[in-house]
């Protein structure tokens, strides 16, 4: 089943990426380590992304991929992926299967400015 989801990450304390959801429960809930070097890098090009940008992600190939991740390693609910083409890896955690039941083997994302 093809799932589009798109949460507005923003930064706290610097450095740190977390986002909010309301209809799954979550308040300024964190990406966790490396993860954040890798939205970092998604929003190179965006100016003031710290203050919020728009995510997109899915389970199935989008029509503006800009990124891509497959499923390296997964346990007790935390998921760890690699991004496609590079040694980079993050760790989701089980937050994650607040989206699917079970970590996705792939996540394919964009990244948007506000408007």
């Amino acid at each position: 089943m093809n799932n589009i989801f798109v949460i507005k990450p923003y930064k706290l304390w610097g450095s740190v990426w977390v986002f909010d959801d309301e209809v799954r429960g979550a308040i300024q809930e964190p990406f966790v380590g490396a993860t954040n070097l890798i939205l970092d890098s998604l929003t190179a090009k965006i100016k003031k992304a710290d203050k919020g940008f728009l995510l997109y992600f899915s389970d199935a190939p989008l029509k503006e991929n800009h990124i891509s991740l497959s499923l390296a390693h997964s346990e007790m609910g935390w998921s760890t992926y690699q991004v496609d083409g590079s040694e980079q890896k993050g760790s989701l955690c089980p937050f994650l299967l607040k989206f699917w039941p079970a970590p996705t083997k792939k996540i394919y994302a964009y990244a948007q400015p506000l408007a």
